[in-house]
């Protein structure tokens, strides 16, 4: 089941990995977290976001870690959903529970906030330290921020943040000299059960 599964993942074909793991629980038999995955990741490609949350959830219940592959699937499938508030606990519920994000984890949920003008939340993501791998810059994550805070109309943070982002080039990350944002404030706190707000 769990080969048949991956391939249907691979292939998008999200309704066939959802009947095959219900084949699995028909039989008393409990979908592994390769598995479970492979399913998340079907849906994230058939743009199923509704599905992929509900996916991750379940998962969360049994005790069973979804790891960076199924959380990185659910928060691009919020992402092409304009799902910037589930893309962002997403996030937050990697980080509580050890894992760290990934280039595309991190610049699917900035695209998320990009996309639903979440200015503040996307500035916050960005800037923080520890968002991004050492030493590894990337123009897309800089890009959604600063769309983030056009959209959001807040053309004075995105001229700040530029300026910023010019400044700090040879470090290769975005935001301000001491990790916060290119503002100055401090902005949203990460914190795992903090109401998120537009």
């Amino acid at each position: 089941y769990s080969g048949a599964i991956g391939g249907c993942g691979r292939a998008g074909h999200w309704q066939w990995a959802l009947f095959l793991a219900d084949c699995l629980q028909r039989q008393a038999l409990r979908p592994d977290r390769v598995s479970s995955v492979a399913v998340v990741s079907a849906c994230e490609r058939g743009s199923e976001w509704g599905t992929a949350l509900q996916l991750i959830e379940q998962m969360e219940l049994s005790r069973l870690c979804p790891g960076v592959a199924g959380y990185s699937s659910a928060i691009s499938a919020c992402e092409k959903g304009s799902l910037w508030r589930g893309a962002v606990e997403l996030l937050l519920a990697m980080r509580g529970r050890g894992l760290a994000p990934n280039l595309l984890t991190c610049n699917a949920a900035l695209a998320a906030c990009e996309r639903g003008a979440s200015w503040a939340w996307a500035l916050q993501l960005f800037s923080h330290a520890r968002m991004y791998p050492p030493h590894e810059e990337d123009a897309v994550g800089r890009l959604a921020t600063l769309r983030a805070c056009e959209l959001g109309q807040q053309p004075r943070v995105a001229a700040c943040l530029l300026a910023a982002l010019l400044q700090a080039v040879p470090r290769g990350v975005g935001g301000g000299p001491d990790g916060g944002d290119a503002t100055g404030s401090s902005g949203p706190r990460l914190q795992r059960h903090r109401p998120l707000g537009a």
